[in-house]
């Protein structure tokens, strides 16, 4: 679930996105549950008023990576074999990982 504090025309809402599906969302706008249907998903670049952040490159000699350099678009961003979505991250920036060490959880 995600939770967004949002003000339109100088109102003030409490959106929270409960569940969403290809074809609709289960959304409490102000404490009032509504299903949305969904027409279509699209990616939006962000406007350049936006702070991209830049990754860190992190390099270890016996690494060999598993994303060839053409999978990598001009925006530092990595093109998934597979579409998903990232629930947890296990590990922080800086930490020391084991062959096999569970990383992440994602839902397809």
């Amino acid at each position: 679930m995600r939770k967004y504090d949002l003000t339109i025309n100088n109102s003030s809402y409490e959106v929270i996105i409960k569940k969403v599906t290809e074809t609709e969302a289960l959304v409490e706008v102000n404490g009032q549950e509504h299903s949305v249907s969904i027409n279509q998903i699209e990616s939006l670049i962000l406007p350049e008023s936006v702070p991209k952040q830049t990754p860190k490159q992190v390099t270890d000699p016996g690494y060999t990576p598993s994303v060839t350099p053409s999978a990598i678009s001009s925006a530092g961003s990595v093109i998934a074999p597979m579409p998903g979505q990232i629930k947890s991250i296990f590990v922080r920036e800086g930490d020391k990982v084991k062959a096999g060490q569970k990383l992440l959880s994602w839902k397809p």
